[in-house]
């Protein structure tokens, strides 16, 4: 959560532009909306942070239904992509009324994942943004990408979403209550540092589906939410779920670490010189999915298949170590070649070792990388 708080002032500016764009798209009695897809994270067999197109609702603050752009499976979503679209209210009551989008719903009806790094949206006056890191706070499935916002020193998370959970994904949809997620309201914030259970724990402000459908509702807060002036709950015992559950959820398992078939993004590498990108803490979650990472910042390389950190190789370390330049592990076993290949000897496969930890050196080779920052 911390990193968030970080980041809050950051954010402020970094919506400006984006929303701002979407107020000059709004055309009478229209909702506009903008999402933000994956950040280059690949674009290969196997592994793509962009997918089909999702469907999209919009509520108000009763609940009163707006409207909805249904998703497309003949249509894709490109990497590094915005995606913005404009809907026509077409189901407020009375019909064509203007309205803002307090409560949106964001679902994957095929099989392409895609992964979200953040949503805008507008509609009547109403400005409202909301980035991957809430989700990833809370414990969904996540990755980093390479969008830039604010001073250039953010970079947003991106969380998945897939209809059928292929790969270990857990979520076919999110849910949101946008006016909680605005980042100059310094004592939500505070709240949120000081107790997560109001973020994570409150279906009607944050709630990632296991399993759901376009037209299913989504929960609402009955009566409407009372703030503090600093923009904090009035009540927060109002806003927790009564059962104190999560509000990030599956029965589906989600430890990933050597699953076949789990290891999203085989083949590709992500080279990243961004700060906030952290090798290690991504080979160490237990919700990250996604491509093989190096960190130049930490000098630390992430097998993602397995989820161990090695460190980069150096003139200090030449062994147990990842050579970027070979985009290959190297280790050092007597009479093999410290290629980090492995070897038959007598019929028998034997990989390399790394001395220091004992540990097996994984045999790893990329069709394709990228370079971040």
């Amino acid at each position: 959560m911390a990193n968030f708080l970080i980041n809050a002032a950051g954010i402020i500016a970094s919506i400006a532009v984006p929303l701002a764009q979407l107020a000059k798209e709004e055309q009478g009695a229209t909702t506009s909306f903008s999402i933000g897809i994956g950040g280059a994270i690949g674009n290969y067999p196997g592994f793509n942070a962009d997918g089909s197109v999702p469907h999209v609702a919009f509520w108000d603050v009763n609940g009163g239904r707006i409207g909805q752009y249904k998703g497309d499976a003949n249509g894709h979503l490109n990497q590094n992509l915005d995606w913005s679209q404009s809907i026509s209210n077409d189901q407020t009551e009375p019909k064509g009324s203007p309205a803002q989008p307090e409560y949106i719903s964001v679902v994957a009806e095929e099989s392409d994942a895609v992964c979200i790094s953040y949503i805008y949206a507008s509609g009547n006056g109403a400005q409202y943004a909301w980035y991957g890191d809430m989700g990833w706070t809370c414990g969904a499935d996540w990755h980093y990408s390479n969008f830039t916002v604010g001073d250039g020193h953010y970079q947003p998370k991106c969380v998945w979403i897939d209809s059928d959970h292929s790969n270990g994904l857990r979520f076919q949809g999110l849910s949101l209550h946008f006016p909680d997620f605005t980042a100059s309201q310094t004592g939500q914030q505070d709240e949120y540092n000081n107790n997560l259970d109001t973020l994570c724990k409150s279906d009607p402000r944050m709630k990632f589906w296991p399993g759901i459908v376009p037209d299913d509702e989504t929960p609402i807060f009955r009566p409407p939410l009372v703030y503090n002036p600093d923009g904090s709950d009035a009540n927060p015992s109002l806003v927790i779920n009564k059962s104190k559950r999560s509000s990030i959820e599956s029965s589906r398992p989600f430890k990933r670490a050597g699953l076949p078939g789990r290891h999203l993004g085989a083949g590709h590498l992500i080279v990243s010189h961004f700060e906030s990108h952290s090798a290690k803490d991504l080979c160490e979650s237990a919700t990250s999915i996604g491509a093989d990472f190096v960190s130049m910042i930490e000098g630390i390389y992430c097998d993602m298949a397995v989820k161990e950190w090695w460190y980069l190789c150096s003139t200090s370390m030449v062994t147990g170590c990842f050579d970027l330049t070979k985009k290959a592990m190297v280790g050092n076993v007597p009479g093999i070649a410290a290629n980090g290949t492995a070897t038959a000897i007598n019929g028998r496969v034997i990989q390399s070792r790394d001395t220091a930890s004992g540990r097996l050196i994984p045999v790893k080779s990329y069709d394709t990388s990228v370079t971040w920052g």
